[in-house]
């Protein structure tokens, strides 16, 4: 049996999944530390994620830019799965 997913955790990560999109529409538009703001605020797996990518680019030699976008790429997943997290965290209390 499937449960339906929550509610208020697809409205957070909604939100922080539109939140990363501004950082890198930002970032195209020349705010050059708008990306930086994802890592900011994943910051525990932010960690991982760069030790990760690190490790990828020793091992393929992957030009910095790539590692950079794939780091922004994967922060924002994590941070979305995050907020989802937390939403679905808050959903009952939300109710009340």
């Amino acid at each position: 049996m499937v449960k339906r997913l929550s509610k208020t955790g697809l409205a957070f990560a909604a939100l922080f999944a539109a939140f990363c999109f501004w950082c890198v529409i930002s970032f195209l538009k020349g705010a050059w530390q708008a990306t930086d703001v994802i890592a900011y605020v994943t910051f525990p797996f932010s960690l991982a994620v760069h030790y990760g990518c690190s490790f990828l680019q020793s091992l393929f030699r992957l030009s910095y830019g790539a590692i950079n976008w794939l780091e922004v790429a994967l922060d924002a997943i994590c941070g979305t799965l995050e907020a989802y997290f937390f939403g679905w965290l808050l959903e009952r209390p939300l109710r009340r």
